[in-house]
Formats: C-alpha cells, structure tokens, sequence
C-alpha cells in the first residue's frame, strides 16, 4: 500500500460487492452463488449485464443493478447494521442505501479494504462460514500454477475523481493465503 494514500478513504465502488453478497447471502436475501435476480429490463449498456443474473455472474460481471437490488431487498437497516458489525468503512449510507457505495458517502480506505480481506481469508469476519466460503468461491479469478487469485474491480467517479480498485489475495494450493 501506497503510504501516502494507506488512510485516505474513497468510494468503494464495485469492490463492495465482496461485502454486498457477505451481508445478502447471511440475510437470507441471496440463497447461495447461483442464486439469481431477474433483470430489471433497463439497458445498462453491456450486454452481458442485461439479463437475469445469478450471484456469481453479478461478480464476474459487475453487475451493478444486482447489488442494487440485494440492498433494496435486505433494507436500508439490515445494510446499516452489517456495515456498523464488521466496520466496514465509515459505514455512512448518506446518499442512498442502494447505491451508497458508487454515489453515496460511502468511503473505504486502502489499509481498510486489506483489513476486510484478511478477516475474509482467516474466516474472522460476523459472517456465517456458508457465507464467507461462498464469496470466496464466486471471487476466484484464476487458478494456476499452484495459485488462486481472488478478488473484485472497481470503477467509480467521485468528488475525489476517478477511482479504481483491485482488492484481493492469492492463494496457494496448500491451502496457505494471503
């Protein structure tokens, strides 16, 4: 981490997406990975996005009217009271439950995110195993050479300016991470 910008929270944009299905899935308003949401049949402007979509393909794709929609079904409180659990950030939704995290107030730092990701891996986060395993699956991007590379892009423009994310860890196939 850049120890000049280690401290400086930002948008998380769709790297929340990691916290977004910890915190749907242990609702109960996402039932596992394959678990999907029908489109909302607004054109998004990529293709593969325009359709009913399950958990793992809102990942892969970034999906953002997903995530969208798993904050309007879990509710502005239950959002609240996992991003105040697990300390998510400043866990401020001001600006919208349901897009705080590309629009909203929502700010995430560096050292933050890499915090969030270790208690991911050492399986320390409030979250049920079901729930922390699932994620870590539907974020596994590669698997090569003895090695698993999970993570989330991330994309935004904020008051800050752009901002761009890739949080993640890689694993070895001993099962020893990050």
């Amino acid at each position: 981490i850049d120890s000049a910008q280690a401290d400086v929270g930002t948008l998380p944009a769709s790297s929340f997406k990691i916290f977004s299905s910890l915190y749907g899935l242990e609702s109960g308003v996402v039932k596992d990975a394959d678990f999907v949401i029908p489109w909302d049949s607004v054109d998004y402007g990529r293709s593969v996005i325009n359709r009913d979509l399950s958990l793992r393909e809102s990942i892969v794709h970034s999906a953002y009217w997903y995530h969208r929609e798993v904050a309007r079904r879990a509710g502005a409180a239950t959002l609240k009271h996992w991003l105040d659990t697990v300390g998510y950030g400043n866990a401020d939704t001001t600006g919208g439950f349901d897009r705080t995290w590309v629009a909203g107030a929502l700010r995430i730092t560096p050292r933050e995110q890499v915090h969030f990701l270790e208690r991911l891996v050492r399986n320390e986060l409030p979250f049920s195993q079901r729930s922390m395993d699932i994620v870590k699956d539907i974020t596994q991007q590669e698997d090569t050479l003895g090695y698993r590379l999970h993570g989330k892009t991330g994309w935004a423009m904020g008051s800050e300016g752009s901002i761009g994310w890739f949080v993640g860890w890689v694993e070895k196939d001993d099962g020893s991470g990050p």
